[in-house]
């Protein structure tokens, strides 16, 4: 009797194990999409956001007031990029 216990315990955990391995498998295709995908996603969401107003809004109205701004938004995003 107690032999029968033992083998439905085993069998009972052999169940579980591979159920674990299943699991495992589909956690690491899920951390293998998050490592592809997030930086992306990061990157793409500075260059979407308006750091400086690189319109011709400046006092002069001059293009030359605006480009320092655009040079500083510009070379900040491809630090960030790099």
């Amino acid at each position: 009797m107690l032999s029968a216990v033992a083998q439905r315990e085993a069998e009972y955990t052999t169940a579980i194990a591979i159920d674990t391995k299943r699991d495992s498998v589909a956690m690491r295709t899920i951390a293998v999409l998050g490592i592809v995908f997030l930086p992306g996603t990061f990157v793409a969401t500075l260059f979407s956001v308006d750091m400086f107003d690189c319109g011709n809004n400046a006092v002069g109205g001059g293009a030359d007031a605006a480009s320092d701004g655009c040079t500083t938004a510009a070379l900040g995003r491809l630090r960030v990029a790099s």
